[in-house]
């Protein structure tokens, strides 16, 4: 059960056991980088979780299927894993304070309801190259992904849970300096092309078109 929504990026859930969740998830501005937390609102003994991180790698114009050139092969350096799912396209880095498993698997059938109110092609299939396992009991569980660019230092190999918090401070810092929320939204819009700075149309996949900015 959803408990609330307290925040924007900010979620609180009841399993019917009675343990309760806060989960956290945001993005670093300026950055290809994305942080997930999940914390236990209490003290209860041996509340387990498991990651299964769902992957694709197209264009946003496209969608994915089952097949066999998927790259499945992880390569794992301390608390650092990197995906490659298709030679061609960026590879993705996860830092974890989980335990992974490698798990390949598929996932199919996903469907996505805002595509098949427009009439575009909705469902998807997405790949699972593991499970990362957590102990909530004795540690909040951060999983923090990011694309792998050449533009960009890869996280570090160690420490997930300090690098979250690093994250969180420097993203709690940015948004002090908004005095609104609709300041804070709108500076997610203004975005760096070349050695200046432009403004896209919306997400996830409009660039900077005049017409449909203004």
């Amino acid at each position: 059960w959803l408990l609330s929504t307290p925040a924007d990026d900010l979620w609180r859930f009841e399993l019917p056991d009675g343990t309760r969740i806060e989960q956290e998830l945001f993005a670093c501005h300026g950055s290809p980088r994305v942080v997930l937390r999940l914390r236990l609102l209490e003290a209860r003994p041996d509340v387990r979780l498991e990651l299964r991180p769902f992957l694709s790698g197209r264009d946003y114009h496209a969608l994915q299927r089952e097949n066999g050139a998927f790259g499945f092969n992880v390569q794992e350096r301390a608390e650092r894993l990197r995906f490659q799912p298709y030679p061609d396209v960026p590879g993705v880095f996860a830092l974890s304070n989980g335990r992974f498993e490698l798990a390949p698997d598929w996932y199919r059938g996903f469907l996505y309801r805002e595509e098949q109110e427009r009439g575009l092609d909705c469902v998807e299939d997405l790949a699972v190259p593991g499970v990362l396992h957590f102990s909530l009991s004795e540690q909040p569980a951060v999983l923090i992904l990011q694309a792998d660019l050449p533009t960009e230092s890869p996280p570090p190999e160690r420490s997930a849970l300090s690098f979250a918090e690093r994250c969180a401070a420097r993203e709690q810092t940015r948004r002090a300096r908004f005095d609104s929320r609709a300041a804070l939204a709108a500076d997610a819009y203004i975005v760096a092309r070349g050695k200046g700075k432009t403004i896209v149309a919306g997400y996830p996949w409009f660039t900077d078109w005049g017409r449909d900015t203004f």
